[in-house]
């Protein structure tokens, strides 16, 4: 599996079998691998339930190995838990950003 995530042409890997197979173990293997070589990684799922228990097993994960405080939690949980997406989508946070952009190009020098 992780020569696959490793590989420079491969793009997309899918995890999927019958419950306790190890998927979700899989799933937080490679996007701990991910996260410690710098690469991004998307987790899809239709169920709510199966991303709670990838959240939850990454976190631990990067909790163990994470030495460094200032190591930043690269998880972005985007969905139904908690509005995230609808907060990240509404026009305030969208022109929030917007102008935030336009103020650190007006200070780019200054920065």
């Amino acid at each position: 599996m992780l020569l696959a995530v490793r590989n420079p042409n491969g793009k997309i890997v899918v995890v999927e079998g019958p419950p306790g197979t190890g998927k979700s173990h899989t799933i937080t293997a490679i996007a701990a691998d991910c996260a410690f070589n710098n690469k991004s990684c998307l987790v899809l799922s239709d169920k709510t339930e199966a991303l709670d228990v990838v959240v939850s097993k990454l976190s631990e994960a990067m909790s163990r190995v994470r030495h460094d405080r200032d190591f930043p939690n690269p998880i972005l949980r985007l969905g139904q838990q908690n509005a995230n997406f609808r907060k990240l989508t509404s026009n305030a946070t969208v022109t929030q950003i917007g102008a935030y952009a336009k103020a650190t190009r007006a200070n780019r020098e200054a920065l």
